[in-house]
């Protein structure tokens, strides 16, 4: 299982050694986010940030509250589902 944690980030501190401003130029997308959520791994480090308003309607999410949201993605990253080998093509 893995150990993924998630927090709301308040587009100041920076992500993993990177400027705020640094995050914004490389992603202008995060100038128009309502809210980005830092997805960090077991030892802290930031694996990916997320718009919280795409993984709603992603996922189908709308009904559910931004925190809600952010734990089924977490959820479902530390347990992924197991995934059955396909049948060998046959020749």
């Amino acid at each position: 299982m893995k150990n993924y944690t998630y927090e709301k980030w308040n587009k100041q501190t920076p992500i993993n050694g990177a400027s705020a401003e640094t995050m914004f130029k490389s992603d202008p997308s995060l100038n128009i986010a309502r809210e980005i959520y830092l997805v960090k791994n077991g030892t802290g480090k930031v694996e990916r940030y997320e718009d919280v308003d795409t993984i709603k309607s992603v996922y189908d999410w709308e009904d559910l509250t931004d925190d809600q949201a952010m734990q089924n993605l977490v959820k479902q990253m530390n347990n992924p589902p197991i995934q059955t080998p396909s049948e060998p093509p046959k020749i």
